[in-house]
């Protein structure tokens, strides 16, 4: 009569060593001795020490599927380590009573070299007014005037409101395991072996004979000595730092027309913070616009750092058979 896995009754089977681990397999009615090594096969290994569960194996792939015969149940699945992306952060700002002052550029007078200055004087732009340049005429030279007009030293306004910071939630990819790992239980036979030794069915392929307890343990003494130690849940704290927002900016240019009323294209534009000097001609058509980056003006919004991780939880300890 035959027990499970081709494991044959004690008084009908024969027993011998194999790599170290004691097979036995069906041999005929009557035959004594050792058989050879065969399909479905039993292995007589150490029985676990007190505290521990097994024999059972282990199997380490990318892609593990279900257990199965002669190992068809699932004691636990993990990970050796675990792969993660960092939080995806997020952040807007709101802002109140956003607003930018006047800017300003001088504006010379000259007889000669374009920007040889007679006199000079420091005209206000309002954000996105035009302004006539025959009012920035500088005052000292109405009584001489003068054969051209230049621009340079261009000015921002200064920038007023407040800003209040909108956190978004972190997007969190799932993560997966590295060396994903699986530990599967068969049926143990209690008989058929030498004392201190129990039958398994024999391991397939990438399968270990190893025995498992709950959190991180040393091996206990015996031939069980290979530790590993895997997680079956992911510690999560992955997070974002805190959302904050800077004060906006009223920089830009002042776009130079040789038209009334700022009509048209510029003909030229002097950015903020440039001190270079700019002909202006001497048209008494000509008008200044102060051009703010409207996309500068509102708060900024600080991008935050992802912080935290995913490690393995939940550790059980594999000490195997080398």
């Amino acid at each position: 009569m035959k027990l499970p896995f081709g494991c044959v009754a004690l008084l009908a089977a024969g027993c011998n060593w194999v790599a170290g681990i004691e097979d036995f397999v069906d041999a005929p009615q009557g035959a004594g001795g050792s058989g050879g090594e065969g399909s479905g096969g039993c292995s007589c290994v150490a029985e676990p020490v007190e505290g521990w569960l097994g024999p059972l194996v282990r199997d380490v792939s990318s892609e593990l599927g279900a257990c199965s015969a002669p190992y068809p149940g699932e004691l636990a699945r993990g990970g050796l380590a675990v792969a993660f992306e960092p939080a995806s952060c997020g952040c807007s700002c709101e802002g109140s009573d956003v607003a930018c002052s006047s800017g300003a550029i001088s504006i010379s007078a000259t007889d000669g070299d374009p920007c040889d200055a007679l006199c000079s004087a420091l005209v206000s732009l309002p954000a996105r007014s035009c302004v006539e340049a025959s009012l920035a005429r500088p005052v000292g030279c109405v009584d001489a005037p003068p054969a051209a007009l230049s621009a340079s030293d261009a000015l921002a306004g200064s920038w007023s409101g407040s800003c209040s910071p909108i956190a978004t939630l972190p997007v969190l990819a799932d993560p997966s395991w590295q060396d994903a790992l699986i530990v599967c239980e068969g049926t143990v036979l209690r008989e058929g072996c030498v004392k201190g030794e129990t039958c398994v069915p024999t391991p397939k392929g990438t399968q270990r004979i190893c025995i498992a307890r709950e959190g991180e343990q040393a091996c206990p003494s015996g031939p069980y000595s290979d530790r590993s130690v895997f997680g079956r849940a992911f510690n999560d704290t992955r997070d974002c730092e805190a959302c904050s927002c800077s004060d906006g900016s009223c920089a830009g240019a002042v776009e130079l027309f040789t038209t009334a009323e700022c009509a048209g294209a510029a003909s030229a534009s002097i950015d903020t913070g440039d001190a270079a000097c700019t002909s202006i001609g001497d048209s008494d058509a000509l008008s200044l616009r102060f051009a703010i980056a409207r996309e500068q003006i509102g708060c900024q919004p600080s991008l935050p750092t992802p912080t935290g991780e995913v490690t393995p939880s939940e550790p059980m300890t594999l000490c195997c058979l080398p």
